[in-house]
């Protein structure tokens, strides 16, 4: 080793001095590794330059910083020397934890829905389906009753089953917060061709076309990319302008940024620009007069 490869402190910041509230007259000419948690290994360390750059980090109070030892070499490979850096990394690594915790929180949060959602679901569901069944019990002797009636039971028959949709609507929605984080590689045109099969009679009874290039395979989570073009297809297919077959369009480009864009364009009714983010939230509908629930677009 070259006679000027020291260990010992030379030159200290003026900030680590705040930090460890010391002066540089009191550790220059000191040790180097008299501030690391494990002098023995620091020791170690400096014996084998091939160890290098060695990196810990330290907490002092509320501050914490990262240290680093390198190797000075000279022009022929020989060690001059050694370097120790130390990086405040006090905000970075709150910001590590705060983001730690969040993330436990958002998903103990998601698992409370979703158990909430299981649990509210089947307590409504169980007088709703009571009252589609003696509904339509009612309505099978229709002609004991007179036309006010009837259409009162077919009101009630309605809600009852518009309730059943929404109860179901609203489960469906909580599953798929809690399931948002579990991604794998989905190739769309796999995809596309479950929505297409699942939604096959509706697009039978609508006279639809369905176009779609070969779409590429993505990172993503499948369940939710069923359900979203699940819920945009079936839109194209509900709200039609009078008269006109739905003919929807599936393409795909390749941004500069390297992500994936789908887009999906329809010959339908449309959505004017100022609700494009009402229509987003839940329950919100912008045709009353089409059978729906409101919550399908906040799936996506």
């Amino acid at each position: 080793m070259n006679a000027c490869a020291r260990k010992s402190l030379k030159v200290i910041e003026p900030t680590l001095q705040d930090v460890f509230q010391i002066s540089a007259d009191d550790v220059l000419g000191g040790p180097i590794h008299r501030f690391h948690k494990d002098p023995d290994k620091v020791e170690a360390i400096l014996k084998n330059p091939l160890a290098l750059p060695h990196q810990v980090d330290f907490e002092f109070g509320d501050v914490i910083l990262r240290s680093a030892i390198n190797a000075i070499l000279n022009e022929t490979g020989q060690l001059e020397g050694y370097v120790m850096n130390w990086l405040d990394i006090t905000e970075s690594k709150n910001l590590k934890r705060n983001l730690i915790i969040k993330l436990a929180e958002l998903k103990q949060s998601n698992q409370d829905l979703e158990s909430f959602a299981t649990i509210a679901s089947h307590d409504l569901m169980a007088p709703v389906r009571k009252i589609i069944n003696f509904a339509e019990i009612l309505l099978e002797n229709s002609s004991r009753y007179t036309e006010s009636d009837q259409l009162l039971l077919d009101k009630i028959l309605h809600a009852g089953k518009t309730m059943r949709l929404l109860t179901d609507d609203i489960l469906e929605y909580s599953r798929l917060a809690g399931n948002s984080s579990v991604f794998e590689r989905v190739n769309l045109n796999d995809v596309v061709t479950e929505v297409l099969a699942t939604l096959s009679d509706q697009i039978m009874e609508t006279g639809a076309k369905i176009q779609f290039a070969p779409l590429p395979v993505i990172e993503a989570n499948k369940t939710q990319m069923v359900q979203l073009l699940q819920n945009l297809i079936s839109n194209s297919l509900k709200y039609t302008r009078a008269n006109i077959p739905p003919v929807v369009k599936i393409l795909s480009s390749k941004e500069d940024d390297g992500f994936i864009k789908v887009c999906l364009k329809d010959n339908g009714m449309g959505i004017k620009d100022e609700y494009t983010d009402l229509v987003f939230q839940p329950f919100e509908r912008l045709y009353p007069e089409i059978e729906g629930a409101g919550i399908g677009p906040c799936h996506l």
